[in-house]
């Protein structure tokens, strides 16, 4: 299938989610062309020493968003990877 009915699948529970996304509780809520909304409720085991969410959690939640929605404007059967992250 196409990358976009791909997300939608996820999205709409007819394909299972990547492992990531039950890890961190994102669910994705809203998908377009180019365009994809997900949603994560952090709870206690994202935390950090001083109370905040691990910036880390902040950047996979990037990573995936960005991913899905390159992934949506993919024909069936390609591929992609990020291969870099910058965040201050």
């Amino acid at each position: 299938m196409s990358g976009l009915a791909f997300i939608r699948a996820i999205r709409d529970a007819r394909v299972a989610p990547p492992p990531i996304a039950s890890d961190f509780d994102f669910a994705i809520t809203d998908v377009e062309g180019g365009r994809v909304v997900f949603e994560c409720t952090p709870d206690k085991s994202v935390y950090n020493p001083i109370g905040v969410v691990h910036g880390g959690l902040v950047c996979t939640l990037a990573d995936s968003v960005v991913g899905c929605a390159v992934h949506t404007t993919l024909e069936a059967g390609v591929a992609y990877t990020s291969i870099d992250l910058n965040v201050s």
